[in-house]
């Protein structure tokens, strides 16, 4: 991000194709760059050697928001995770096999999961959290495999389905037949997936005002980086994406375009290219090499999957203690080309979101989303918490600042139903 007197005046960046350095100015600046995934471990990572086998878009790493965060960006929400159940070993869709067509959880004992054990919140339409949280529970509890029962479909359904199935996850359909899997005769096995950050599904992202615009004048935020309005996807984001760029025409009136500061461009520049000017005898870390340490670091400290999204005081202080060494430890990235260029600065995006959100879950003690953000030290949801987490790091000294802000119900009716 471009900053002059404390405005966001523009965006700089390096070409992955020409390697070129670009400078980019303008009045106003719109992040639209989607959330943060690749975070945490995925559980196919060991076996199958993709360190992104994720439902969400792999490209999405989280740049917008370490960009912000870099510049001093008031973000909320970040402990607000998204974590998705999805099908086993693919992570192929699931509501569109229990939503859409009404295919109920299972586990392994034939057992209807939401309608048994959570029908006090909504059962099959019970919140996203729950639905994620209860078949991971069924896996604790001993009741595991869990499934979607697809053998109650008709035939025509069943036809319908497929073909949802080729239009939404094509190879979804091969993987079934790689593993002889009729969905008339058998369900679909389910699990849950690695925690991402996305404000277009939870409340995660930049703190912006009704205009879009963040704490940073000249800075606005739209779809997955804008945090404080969830469940958005695909036709919320496409609407604030509207609301941004009306905020930002506004905006522009009130501001004079400047000249960048050759002194910021020069250290921007300096720092992009650092990892690939090394050259490729230098003996440092590889980008994937430090992605691994990042990803399993989060997967068993900062409640990943292996450790069925839990995480405690102690882990957390751990997490955030070896993330901070890890980001010392970029100076030692290096790179062989551009390609590689782009994956230093993709896992050094992540590591500047990891820490905050690390700090956020350490803020959040009580447990408010089972599954999404779970305290094992603090099992219960905390009444004076019931507010927005918010975080702003000093772009001066490296520190973090952790408070709230007040939450108000302006649509009234109980909050845990649908």
């Amino acid at each position: 991000l471009l900053m002059q007197d404390g405005r966001g005046v523009g965006a700089m960046g390096f070409g992955v194709r020409d390697g070129k350095f670009y400078v980019f100015k303008a009045k106003a600046t719109i992040v639209t760059t989607g959330g943060a995934c690749g975070i945490y471990k995925n559980y196919t990572s060991d076996y199958s050697g993709s360190h992104h086998q994720t439902w969400m878009c792999p490209f999405n790493v989280g740049t917008g928001y370490a960009m912000g965060i870099r510049a001093g960006a008031e973000m909320t929400s970040l402990e607000q995770r998204w974590v998705a159940v999805r099908t086993k070993d693919f992570s192929g869709p699931v509501d569109t096999l229990s939503v859409a067509y009404g295919c109920l959880i299972t586990n392994a004992r034939g057992e209807k999961v939401l309608r048994e054990r959570y029908a006090h919140l909504g059962g099959d339409k019970a919140p996203r959290f729950v639905r994620l949280n209860a078949p991971m529970m069924e896996w604790l509890d001993g009741r595991g495999p869990v499934y979607v029962d697809t053998t109650v479909l008709d035939e025509e359904e069943a036809k319908d389905l497929r073909e949802d199935l080729l239009n939404e996850r094509p190879t979804f359909v091969l993987f079934l037949a790689s593993r002889g899997i009729d969905i008339t005769k058998e369900p679909v096995e389910i699990y849950g997936s690695d925690p991402y950050i996305v404000g277009g599904h939870t409340g995660s992202g930049f703190w912006v005002d009704i205009k879009r615009m963040t704490t940073i004048p000249g800075l606005f935020a739209a779809g997955e980086a804008a945090g404080g309005s969830p469940n958005k996807f695909v036709g919320g984001c496409a609407a604030e994406g509207r609301l941004a760029a009306r905020g930002a025409v506004e905006y522009l009136a009130s501001v004079q375009l400047h000249e960048a500061d050759p002194a910021i461009l020069s250290r921007e520049k300096e720092r992009a290219f650092a990892p690939l000017m090394r050259g490729p005898a230098f003996d440092g870390i590889t980008p994937v090499e430090m992605e691994e340490r990042l990803q399993r670091l989060m997967d068993e400290y900062a409640g990943g999957i292996s450790q069925f999204y839990r995480m405690n005081e102690e882990r957390l202080e751990y997490a955030l203690k070896n993330v901070k060494m890890l980001q010392s430890q970029t100076q030692y990235l290096f790179a062989k080309d551009l390609h590689d260029l782009m994956n230093a600065h993709e896992v050094m995006d992540r590591l500047d979101v990891a820490e905050l959100l690390i700090h956020h879950l350490k803020f959040r003690k009580e447990t408010r989303w089972p599954g999404w953000q779970t305290r094992m030290d603090y099992p219960e949801p905390n009444p004076e918490l019931d507010c927005f987490v918010e975080s702003r790091r000093d772009p001066s000294t490296g520190s973090v600042e952790v408070f709230t802000r007040p939450y108000k119900q302006l649509i009234p009716g109980d909050r845990t139903q649908g």
